[in-house]
């Protein structure tokens, strides 16, 4: 699981979790005393390139590439704190939204940051 060894670069989104840059080419989740259900909601992550064509030819319609995951996948608990990490893509990219879907519908949080182009 991610450590908080290294640098947070950036803050992206100070919400439920706060989402850094980190390292240049990585998204950091991070929620002090999380509970079971942040760890069991589902993480969402659509991510718009700077350039469309930069997209998968069937991804160009909606315009942006879905990296939804589950923390247990990408994350862990570290000094009491959830902690979860996400490679982005090698392309440049435009804009990120991201946050959590409540089980049954609805979203838990969500925010947004465009990248200077």
């Amino acid at each position: 699981p991610p450590t908080l060894g290294g640098a947070l670069d950036e803050l992206l989104i100070d919400d439920y979790f706060r989402v850094y840059l980190r390292g240049g080419n990585r998204l950091a989740y991070v929620r002090e005393g999380c509970t079971g259900e942040d760890m069991q909601a589902l993480f969402f992550l659509h991510i718009k390139p700077a350039d469309r064509d930069s997209l998968p030819a069937d991804r160009r319609e909606a315009g942006f590439e879905n990296f939804d995951f589950q923390f247990e996948r990408g994350g862990g608990i570290f000094e009491g704190r959830c902690v979860a990490e996400r490679r982005l893509p090698g392309y440049r990219i435009g804009s990120i939204h991201t946050g959590q879907y409540i089980k049954g519908g609805g979203k838990l949080w969500e925010g947004a940051y465009r990248f200077e182009e």
